[in-house]
């Protein structure tokens, strides 16, 4: 019963979101999976904070909405990892980590899920100009 809660919620955030803020959005998304082999939603907002500083919604819960977006998009994939969030706003609360299917750096291999993995340890301009 829940899973069609979380969609219908899913959707209302997504309506109300701004749409240039979305479109600025799936832009540094795009962006961000080809510089980054493993990134968090915080990537994704810094890139957005220096490329489009003007563009901003009321509904920052549409986070999760452009994450599947990103995904249907074949540009990422969600892993099982969390690490906690940087943004202050977030008060360090975990964040999901995705597996870029994109990425155009350096081959990186999938660690063993024995270790945790954290996309911050990655730069976020490794491997670009290459």
């Amino acid at each position: 019963m829940s899973d069609p809660g979380k969609r219908d919620g899913m959707g209302r955030a997504e309506r109300h979101a701004d749409p240039h803020w979305w479109q600025c959005m799936l832009q540094c998304g795009k962006l961000v999976a080809e510089r980054k082999p493993y990134f968090i939603t915080d990537d994704i907002e810094f890139l957005r904070r220096k490329l489009h500083p003007n563009a901003t919604t009321h509904e920052h819960r549409a986070v999760g909405p452009l994450m599947a977006a990103l995904a249907r998009l074949d540009y990422c994939e969600a892993t099982d990892d969390w690490v906690e969030s940087q943004q202050l706003t977030n008060h360090s609360r975990p964040m999901r980590v995705w597996l870029s299917k994109i990425y155009r750096g350096p081959t990186i291999r999938r660690p063993p899920r024995r270790r945790l993995l954290d996309p911050r340890q990655i730069s976020f301009f490794e491997g670009v100009g290459r």
